[in-house]
């Protein structure tokens, strides 16, 4: 068994059947479980080694994570929502939502964003992808939770020591522009006095930034025509994120 489990290690499934990432089954392990490979949308396999032929199912784990963040949606509900702020912005949601998630483009609109910096798994802003905003003389981190351009995007934030929430901002078409939906939720701090003192900063800071976003759109209509939107194939965008 031993010799047989080191064969399966060298095997060819990734190249005969463009597998990248991947679980094989073997026939042996099915009948001692209650797995359905044909359910599951299992690819049959066989392959011969030294110690004769194996046989089992390929699990495509690429495939399946992709159909996962196809269901999973990560956002701030109303329900759920401390703070809810609407603005409308005068450019198209594409431009809208790269405007507001993008490192290079947050700082010239926001008040409180001096620097970004991003750090990411794969050339590609997406799940997972970790931003340091420097806000005066302190750092908000934050982390992407859901990325769907150019609908929305969802974050957790940081302020260490003080504050940690959620925040979704969503973009819909308005007119000839869009409206920016942003809700949030704070985690902690769980209750208290400073817990009103942080949602009311933190709504402050929300409306601050709203308001210097339509002004800056509204200044710069040929910044706007330069601004690279960020890709909206569903494809492309699950590819990213799986890389993550």
């Amino acid at each position: 068994d031993v010799i047989l489990v080191h064969r399966l290690l060298k095997n060819q499934l990734k190249e005969t059947l463009g597998m990248a990432a991947y679980a094989f089954i073997t026939d042996a392990c099915i009948q001692a479980t209650t797995l359905q490979p044909e359910l599951l949308s299992m690819v049959r396999y066989c392959e011969g080694y030294d110690v004769g032929e194996v046989c089992g199912w390929a699990h495509d784990l690429r495939a399946a994570w992709q159909r996962q963040l196809e269901t999973r949606r990560v956002m701030v509900s109303e329900q759920e929502a401390m703070v809810t702020v609407s603005t409308e912005i005068p450019a198209p949601p594409g431009t809208v939502f790269e405007l507001i998630s993008s490192p290079r483009h947050r700082p010239s609109w926001s008040p409180e964003a001096m620097s970004i910096d991003e750090f990411a798994d794969s050339s590609r802003r997406g799940v997972g992808t970790v931003n340091h905003c420097q806000h005066g003389d302190g750092v908000v981190v934050e982390e992407i939770l859901d990325y769907r351009p150019p609908d929305y995007w969802t974050v957790r934030f940081e302020i260490p020591g003080a504050v940690v929430g959620m925040m979704t901002d969503s973009i819909e078409p308005s007119g000839e522009g869009s409206r920016v939906t942003i809700r949030m939720r704070l985690l902690e701090p769980e209750d208290g006095p400073a817990r009103q003192e942080m949602v009311a900063a933190v709504a402050g800071m929300i409306e601050g930034a709203m308001t210097g976003l339509a002004n800056y759109v509204a200044d710069h209509p040929v910044i706007l025509e330069s601004v690279e939107l960020p890709p909206t194939d569903e494809a492309a965008r699950l590819a990213s994120a799986v890389t993550r």
